[in-house]
C-alpha cells in the first residue's frame, strides 16, 4: 500500500507475469555482482581518467608542459628541466595506480572468500545441514 499525499491510502495493482510451457528468448540480466573496480582492459584508462580528476596531477602535467615549452623555443629560460616535474608527476602516479590495483585484488579476494562460505539450513526442528552459500561469481 501507499500513502497518497492527502493521507489516504491507495492501492496500486500488483503485477504478474506468468509464463505456463512457453519458453522465452528473452535475455534477462544475471544476479552477478561486480565488487572489483577495472579489469585487465580498462584499468589503465580509467585509473588515468580518475588520477587526472585531481586538481594537483593536473596542475603538475600543465607546469611540466610550460616548462618543456620554455626549453624547446626562446620565449623564458626556465633553470629546471621539465622531465624533473614529469617524472616525479609519473612516479606519484604510478604509485597511486598501484595501491589503487592492490586494492581492487584484495576487494575481489575479500568478496570471493565470502562467497565461499558455508551456511546454516535448518530442516524441522532438529536437523541441521551446513551448505555453501549459493552466490554469483564476484569479480
Amino acid at each position: 500500500m501507499k500513502v497518497g499525499t492527502g493521507g489516504e491510502e491507495s492501492r496500486e495493482p500488483e503485477r504478474k507475469v506468468k509464463f505456463v510451457g512457453k519458453q522465452t528468448s528473452q535475455k534477462y540480466p544475471t544476479n552477478a555482482v561486480k565488487t572489483s573496480k577495472y579489469t585487465l582492459l580498462t584499468f589503465l584508462p580509467k585509473n588515468l581518467w580518475e588520477q587526472f580528476h585531481k586538481f594537483g596531477n593536473c596542475y603538475f602535467l600543465l607546469i611540466s608542459i610550460v616548462m618543456y615549452v620554455g626549453e624547446k623555443t626562446p620565449l623564458f629560460v626556465g633553470t629546471i628541466k621539465a622531465f624533473s616535474t614529469l617524472g616525479l608527476l609519473v612516479m606519484m602516479m604510478a604509485v597511486t595506480a598501484a595501491m589503487a590495483f592492490y586494492d581492487d585484488i584484495q576487494r575481489k579476494r575479500r568478496y570471493l572468500s565470502r562467497e565461499s562460505a558455508t551456511a546454516q539450513r535448518v530442516h524441522g526442528s532438529l536437523s541441521r545441514k551446513y551448505f555453501p552459500i549459493r552466490g554469483s561469481r564476484g569479480g
